[in-house]
């Protein structure tokens, strides 16, 4: 790896060097993402938050026969949110890492050192929600509605994740 100012071979400076000196401000660009991931992170754990205990003074105010099968589709649904948060999350804690540096206080797990470790991150988290949405799918199944669509999808989905994940991996 060449150093700023190093040249190539050839006597020219690298291109992402003539880049950084053209445009030094530009990485600063991307607390954009990272201002909006946070934001959006917020958003969805404070409705998540609230959406809890909506069903639950709903389900308290209004009892039935369904209570229990309420609670659990409700809770399912809300830790899909939180999930979706933390994708969030971890995308806005990764762009950060890669583009302004280290920030403080994070867990050795959301470490990011190339887009390809915010890469697997992101796909573990997606076959997560997608297992969840389909859970979801399923709790909530008419016994008419034909699941096989989604699941072929869903599992169509998930394979390839996984089948990039192990290609990458390489």
């Amino acid at each position: 790896m060449k150093h700023d100012g190093e040249k190539t071979n050839h006597g020219e400076p690298e291109p992402q060097d003539a880049v950084g000196r053209a445009f030094p401000k530009l990485w600063y660009i991307f607390v954009l993402p990272v201002i909006a991931a946070y934001v959006a992170t917020v958003a969805l754990l404070v409705a998540g938050f609230v959406e809890t205990f909506r069903v639950i003074v709903e389900v308290a105010t209004h009892p039935g026969g369904h209570a229990l099968e309420t609670l659990r589709l409700h809770f399912i649904e809300v830790i899909d949110v939180f999930l979706l948060a933390t994708v969030l999350y971890v995308i806005g804690a990764g762009f950060w890492q890669l583009f302004l540096g280290q920030p403080p206080r994070l867990p050795e797990w959301m470490k990011v050192n190339s887009t390809h470790d915010l890469e697997v991150m992101l796909i573990g988290v997606v076959i997560t929600l997608l297992g969840v949405t389909a859970l979801a799918a399923v709790m909530t199944w008419d016994g008419e509605t034909n699941l096989l669509p989604l699941g072929v999808t869903v599992g169509l989905v998930i394979a390839a994740l996984a089948l990039f994940l192990r290609r990458s991996s390489h």
